[in-house]
């Protein structure tokens, strides 16, 4: 029974269902106890103490079934920096659109709040989806499969942000976003050899959105530009891994 129970433990699915199942409980408790909305920044009083919760599940598993190598942490490749500089780019300009208005002293700490909330959402989405389960299915099925396995997963993530009051509309907009997000970063972990330059643009595109939303203008114009340019990408990295796996 416990070899049973290790083996469960063991498969990254069932790893990433718990995941799921954890922050789906901590978006319903945000939101129908602690009375936030999702599109409420304020909702990371809450959510900052699911992200421990996840990013140490996450951490765990790396070191009890696996090896920070095997997760996707290997020697940078330099030479495959150029792939994220538009979407750097896009995000720094996002991050100028918000300080251009003016930041109210209470909002300070909410955002220092809201910055490490947002890393540990990085850190940890990365670790799962374009380390823990990109590299195991890689092991099994060929690299395309894998890369697509990666990327419904993730997408997969963002259905329990209706359980935190999103509309269903908004809802199926994100899990359309986020496959698209996870079809580019999934063969972008595997060019850069590394996942800490995702880590850091998952991060940083994160903490500007949750961010924005202490403007009462919420404006990030500039991010309106994410999403064409990473369907752009990733059809051209797919070009690639496609033919070698095929």
């Amino acid at each position: 029974m416990n070899t049973a129970r290790t083996q469960n433990i063991k498969n990254p699915l069932i790893l990433t269902l718990l995941y799921i199942a954890m922050m789906g409980t901590g978006m319903a408790v945000m939101h129908y106890l602690a009375g936030y909305h999702y599109n409420d920044p304020r909702m990371v009083k809450v959510l900052f103490w699911v992200e421990i919760a996840v990013t140490t599940l996450v951490v765990w598993w790396v070191l009890r079934y696996s090896s920070w190598k095997k997760a996707g942490f290997l020697t940078l490749n330099k030479k495959a920096l150029w792939w994220v500089l538009p979407l750097a780019i896009l995000i720094l300009l996002g991050w100028a659109d918000f300080f251009s208005f003016t930041l109210l002293k209470e909002h300070w700490a909410l955002l220092s709040l809201i910055g490490i909330s947002t890393f540990m959402v990085g850190f940890s989405e990365e670790l799962l989806f374009r380390g823990i389960v990109l590299h195991h299915m890689a092991e099994k099925y060929p690299l395309h499969k894998a890369m697509l396995i990666s990327a419904i997963a993730f997408s997969l993530l963002h259905s329990v942000n209706i359980l935190g009051g999103l509309t269903l509309g908004a809802m199926l907009f994100q899990l359309f976003f986020t496959f698209v997000y996870g079809l580019f970063f999934a063969p972008l972990a595997i060019r850069l050899n590394s996942l800490w330059p995702l880590i850091i643009l998952h991060w940083q595109w994160d903490f500007m959105l949750f961010s924005s939303k202490l403007n009462e203008n919420d404006s990030a114009s500039p991010t309106m530009l994410i999403l064409p340019v990473m369907i752009i990408e990733a059809i051209l990295l797919w070009q690639v891994y496609v033919k070698k796996s095929a």
